[in-house]
């Protein structure tokens, strides 16, 4: 997490669908089978939209959640990812790739 200015930063919290619970005694799960759950401190590289009610959103739908591994993009956490050229490269690399990409 980085910050523009000294002092504390706020953690980024991601909610996605999907989760346990029990209705009526009976346990219910629901699985986003697109985009499974993350794990907690899993390094992510997330693609976000902003929008009009001031959320964010995972860009083009699945597509924009990337995992990291020892500095690398790791095949994609979705099953979505159409750009597979990106695995393996260095987050610096994809930091590069993203900004020479933006108009």
């Amino acid at each position: 997490m980085t910050s523009q200015a000294p002092g504390l930063s706020r953690p980024v919290i991601v909610k996605h669908w999907g989760g346990h619970t029990v209705i009526d005694g009976v346990d219910v799960s629901l699985v986003d089978t697109d985009l499974p759950p993350f794990d907690n401190g899993a390094e992510l590289i997330l693609l976000l939209e902003s929008h009009k009610d001031g959320k964010y959103r995972i860009s083009q739908d699945v597509a924009g959640a990337l995992g990291v591994e020892a500095g690398r993009i790791a095949t994609s956490v979705s099953h979505a990812l159409r750009a597979k050229r990106y695995t393996g490269l260095t987050v610096a690399q994809f930091e590069s790739e993203v900004r020479r990409l933006r108009p």
